[in-house]
């Protein structure tokens, strides 16, 4: 399956774990109205497409794992991710430095 852009109205959910789960399509742009996600782990699914551009504003974000999926394009801006600590993009087709 795909993952819901009505995940976005989670937004006092502190921890995402989504590993291992088949899903496919791409990440929802609403993913990032989560404002209080300091976890996200969405690796070794089936997730393509690029990351979503607005993914800054998950000021207190300190764990982004989408490793092992098939995302591709630019690698958004992390500047208003002040919290982040750990990112894990690696198996991915994405292009470009980590734009700070």
């Amino acid at each position: 399956g795909t993952i819901t852009p009505n995940f976005g109205r989670l937004t006092n959910l502190k921890s995402l774990n989504f590993d291992r789960n088949s899903f496919t399509g791409t990440i929802p742009l609403e993913f990032s109205q989560m404002r209080s996600l300091e976890f996200a782990s969405l690796k070794e699914n089936r997730l393509s497409g690029p990351l979503p551009s607005n993914l800054n504003s998950l000021g207190r974000l300190r764990t982004l794992n989408v490793a092992k999926n098939s995302l591709t394009g630019r690698i958004p801006r992390v500047d208003g991710m002040d919290e982040l600590q750990n990112l894990h993009l690696f198996q991915n087709q994405l292009t470009g430095t980590i734009p700070v």
